[in-house]
């Protein structure tokens, strides 16, 4: 007896989630520090892998996860994405 596709599945949507939200924000943030903070340029070479491997980990998302439309995840990217950015 094993663990239900659909528990596999929310599991498998959350941990890209966060994967994805601490690739777009770290990334965004590292560029940040590199141009606007005078960090040295590999500050900047990092948030730009780190926001490549975001598009890529958008990609992975199971089935209709990033299709629009009720409970997809570019809706809940909307709302939550921006609380993480800030902490919440």
């Amino acid at each position: 007896m094993g663990v239900p596709e659909e528990i596999v599945s929310i599991f498998k949507t959350i941990v890209l989630f966060v994967l994805a939200a601490a690739a777009e924000i770290g990334g965004a943030w590292l560029v940040w520090q590199a141009v606007r903070e005078g960090k040295d340029w590999w500050w900047a070479g990092l948030g730009v892998i780190a926001l490549g491997a975001y598009g890529f980990v958008a990609t992975l998302q199971p089935g209709r996860a990033l299709r629009p439309g009720p409970g997809s995840l570019w809706r809940s990217v909307c709302g939550r994405f921006p609380g993480m950015g800030h902490g919440l």
